[in-house]
């Protein structure tokens, strides 16, 4: 089944840490989105941590994520929470991610899944490596399920 779900950020928050000795940067970032859709209203909560790939001079590499989303609420008439992995890639153009439903409880015990989204809001870093994204955009997503419960 196909549900296209409504995903608004309410809360999001990145900090940087430099890993080597050349500098290169890994992000921690951390969103909370209200969720609501047709018969599905809760809270996800998604943790990502993102780092350059094959850093250049430009900037303008790809940054790729990897992460878990955990939703608590109900879902297509059935109330309880699903973790699923996250990841994606983000350039100068937005942010491309998929996910895959690994664990459930309560009424969406027998949940299985992927689902995937895009935000247009483009990610790069600034001259002392850090992530820079335009948060006035894309404030509202959505989100397409393909989920059996």
């Amino acid at each position: 089944m196909l549900l296209k779900l409504k995903f608004k950020e309410v809360n999001y928050s990145c900090q940087d840490y430099l890993v080597n000795s050349d500098n290169e940067p890994v992000h921690i970032e951390h969103f909370k989105y209200e969720v609501e859709g047709e018969d599905t209203k809760g809270i996800a909560f998604c943790h990502h941590i993102s780092y350059e790939f094959d850093p250049d001079e430009t900037k303008n590499t790809p940054i790729l994520f990897r992460g878990y989303m955990h939703f608590e609420g109900t879902f297509n008439n059935y109330h309880g929470s699903f973790l699923a992995q996250e990841d994606g890639v983000c350039n100068p153009s937005g942010r491309q991610t998929r996910g895959s439903i690994v664990d459930a409880n309560d009424e969406l015990v027998m949940m299985t899944g992927s689902y995937e989204y895009h935000f247009e809001t483009p990610f790069c870093f600034d001259k002392e490596q850090k992530l820079q994204t335009d948060r006035s955009r894309d404030k509202l997503v959505e989100v397409v399920f393909d989920v059996e419960v």
